[in-house]
């Protein structure tokens, strides 16, 4: 869902890199997060997890003692070279829906978002560097790359912006925990809409379909069919 704090992505931790080199760039799958559902429920255990797979070195030694702050209410977390987009899943007063087979994703910004937002310009600007990435991954396996049980394409590609989703559960009551869904890729989105409404594309769409594990694979088609 959105709400009118969602333009205000968390501004204390957008000082925090994430390792981004080509060792690091595809954190989701080498640390086994890619479609697996958090062992708890809430943002900020995925923060914090989030800080002690990904954050740079330099990062985690000045930041081992803070208590990382963000905004529960936002749907987007915003970090030094990265971001997070949160998806409700499962409500009547949800607008999220998957479209094109699960390919791609619904998001809408704030109330009071707009196109000339800071965050919005970083959404655009990574998304689109995702997608020129996700470009060079595809002809790179139409050369020969194959996808491994991992779920990883085993190319460079890399984004910036990374989706959680979690999905109400009515006979409890409840939201599930979140469920990383891998990297997205800009594909559209609809200037001066109020709120902002976006259609990003699940650059790790394959190996969320062709997982090695069955639990992902069933996560992965539970979450995006209802």
């Amino acid at each position: 869902t959105y709400d009118d704090n969602n333009d205000h992505s968390n501004q204390n931790n957008d000082t925090i890199s994430t390792n981004n080199n080509d060792d690091n760039n595809n954190n989701t799958n080498n640390n086994g997060l890619l479609g697996k559902m958090m062992e708890r429920t809430g943002k900020e255990f995925i923060i914090n997890e989030s800080f002690s797979l990904a954050a740079s070195i330099e990062d985690q030694q000045r930041l081992h003692s803070v208590k990382l702050s963000f905004n529960k209410y936002c749907g987007v977390q915003e970090w030094k070279n990265a971001l997070f987009l949160w998806v409700n899943l499962g409500m009547n007063d949800s607008p999220n829906e998957f479209l094109e087979d699960a390919r791609c994703v619904t998001w809408f910004g704030g109330s009071r978002m707009h196109d000339d937002s800071p965050v919005v310009q970083k959404l655009i600007r990574y998304g689109k560097e995702g997608m020129g990435a996700a470009t060079k991954q595809e002809k790179q396996e139409e050369e020969g790359a194959i996808i491994d049980s991992a779920g990883s394409a085993g190319t460079d590609s890399s984004s910036n912006i990374i989706l959680w989703c979690r999905r109400y559960q009515p006979e409890e009551k409840k939201f599930s925990p979140y469920v990383c869904f891998g990297r997205l890729g800009y594909q559209s989105h609809v200037p001066g809409s109020r709120p902002l409404s976006f259609v990003w594309e699940l650059l790790d769409y394959d190996g969320l379909k062709h997982h090695g594990d069955d639990t992902v694979r069933e996560t992965f088609d539970t979450f995006t069919k209802m």
